[in-house]
């Protein structure tokens, strides 16, 4: 295991879960949801991060991933693929970032 990865797992396992911010803002509304992590893996220049058994998100590039406390920080990389259902559905989306920062924010008083 990468220190990587352990760094987000760590991050989740004190925080029990946290909101998702992307590129271009939260997804669904701030704290509606608390994603949880159900897998993490990464190598040669891919970042892979399950959420909820039904969100992926797939960072390449060089990425680099800070814990800033109540926040947990990716950035750096070249391009993110973001592959959900809707909750309650089997509908895919996907969504692709070419840059940007993503985050993961825990909810207030954890």
């Amino acid at each position: 295991m990468s220190s990587t990865t352990t760094l987000i797992q760590n991050w989740f396992t004190r925080t029990w879960g946290g909101g998702l911010v992307l590129p271009d803002g939260w997804f669904g509304r701030p704290f509606d949801n608390i994603h949880r992590l159900t897998d993490v893996s990464q190598s040669s220049g891919l970042l892979r991060i399950v959420l909820d058994d039904q969100l992926t998100l797939t960072f390449n590039g060089d990425v680099s991933v800070k814990d800033n406390g109540d926040e947990l920080v990716i950035d750096g990389y070249s391009e993110l693929s973001f592959d959900w259902k809707e909750y309650g559905s089997d509908l895919p989306h996907s969504d692709i970032y070419q840059d940007g920062q993503t985050k993961f924010v825990a909810p207030p008083g954890q």
